[in-house]
């Protein structure tokens, strides 16, 4: 339903244009997992998620980030993990830090943690400091940022 929000005149049936394509949306967003490298990761029992490269890819058509990804960069921006990071660099930031960020815990799903991360990777696109931030969290911290 989100794909048809975005690009209502790609996912609409010709003869009936109020309903959305479900089947146009399914194979447009595999074709996305297929790309190299992958605009979009899921299923349709886990339901889809756009990569980095496919927000890239979604600003390139139409200009803006949505609303959702910069409420999620000041969010990570006010974080007290960055806010650690900013002052005292990567080696102060705690684990626990860096879950709550992601609002994820040790016994969370290996496939919504990793939701998560592509989420976090996906706010930080474009912003060098938040960028450095993840790429020092993903070198410190391999098992919980792990794709």
């Amino acid at each position: 339903m989100r794909a048809a929000q975005v690009a209502p005149r790609a996912f609409r049936w010709k003869r009936y244009p109020e309903q959305v394509h479900l089947e146009a949306v399914r194979l447009a967003l595999k074709a996305g997992k297929e790309h190299s490298p992958p605009l979009a990761v899921g299923t349709v029992r886990q339901g889809w998620q756009l990569t980095p490269e496919g927000v890239q890819a979604c600003e390139s058509v139409r200009g803006t980030p949505p609303a959702l990804l910069q409420e999620e960069t000041r969010r990570v921006s006010h974080s007290p993990a960055f806010r650690t990071w900013q002052g005292r660099g990567a080696v102060a930031v705690t684990k626990t830090e860096l879950l709550d960020l992601l609002r994820v815990d040790e016994y969370f799903p290996e496939a919504r943690r990793r939701e998560r991360v592509i989420a976090l990777l996906n706010a930080v696109r474009g912003n060098p400091e938040l960028e450095s931030f993840a790429a020092e969290m993903r070198e410190r911290y391999p098992e919980v940022m792990k794709l």
